[in-house]
């Protein structure tokens, strides 16, 4: 993989939220504004944002191919119809990108040029880290914790240098092409969580390497808590939020199924249903 001739494909999803979308975005650009040699294309879905975010990057940056969604696609399900709009085409590589992940545009030319300098040797997924406004670490990378507990993992904070792992955040990932290719793009089996974490687990059974970078490239802070999304929602609510619409219960079971010793899979999606009871049922 030569940086000279590099295509990259970037992976948006949006949602409601048009002037962080527009920031972000424009901050992504701008870093990609140094790199003579790389070509990026935006494909961002606008999953039918009230505040009309497609109509207003389609203003502000013409070159992003916009698509439209249906309202009820949520992360994973946007980046699997963005990553479907770009077949046809032989990019290089895809990056996965949140629309609140503000870069520091200078070391989006030092994580590409990392990234092109990994492949020239072996293929190699490279995680971009990101930190709150204050500077401290939020998303990363994960390692799992031991092989009899196949569905656990901590998290690996950026330490100054390359350090391998397991699965990812998908906040600002490069992807090899080839690799997306042969995949599928993220898994349409979830809906809004879980595809990234699948990614990268997918990687590594195919031997691609899965790097988490050396330094944050930029700055998102983290969602809001559980408990703080639960505080006040009657019984009913809490439990369709936590087992129905981007929740779905069928993630879970999806990504257990994949990625874990079928032996263990009843015994896993009845804790984890449990757990999830309980946590509905708790006064916050």
């Amino acid at each position: 993989m030569q940086e000279d001739s590099l295509r990259i494909a970037v992976l948006v999803t949006s949602y409601n939220r048009v002037n962080v979308t527009l920031r972000c975005l424009g901050l992504l650009l701008e870093g990609f504004a140094g790199l003579d040699t790389v070509a990026a294309e935006v494909f961002l879905v606008d999953d039918k944002s009230p505040d009309g975010t497609g109509d207003k990057v389609r203003e502000c940056f013409n070159s992003v191919h916009v698509i439209e969604g249906t309202g009820q696609l949520f992360w994973n399900g946007g980046m699997c119809l963005a990553f479907a709009k770009t077949m046809g085409e032989a990019f290089d590589a895809y990056l996965l990108f949140n629309d609140d992940s503000a870069v520091h545009p200078e070391r989006v030319t030092r994580f590409i040029s990392d990234f092109v300098r990994l492949n020239q040797v072996s293929p190699a997924i490279l995680v971009g880290p990101m930190t709150s406004v204050d500077g401290k670490p939020t998303y990363a990378g994960f390692r799992r914790v031991h092989r009899l507990r196949p569905l656990s993992f901590a998290q690996v904070l950026p330490n100054g240098a390359l350090q391998r792992v397991d699965a990812f955040n998908g906040n600002f990932v490069l992807i090899p092409g080839a690799f997306m290719r042969r995949v599928g793009g993220l898994d349409p089996g979830y809906r809004h969580s879980y595809g990234d974490l699948d990614l990268g687990l997918m990687a590594k059974k195919e031997g691609i390497g899965v790097i988490l970078w050396s330094q944050p490239v930029g700055v998102c802070d983290r969602n809001p808590p559980l408990s703080s999304i639960l505080k006040g929602q009657s019984f009913y609510n809490r439990l369709k939020y936590l087992f129905l619409g981007k929740n779905h219960i069928s993630q879970y079971i999806h990504f257990c199924w994949k990625h874990m010793p079928k032996i263990l899979f009843p015994g896993y999606v009845i804790l984890y249903s449990v757990r999830i009871f309980f946590t509905a049922i708790k006064k916050y």
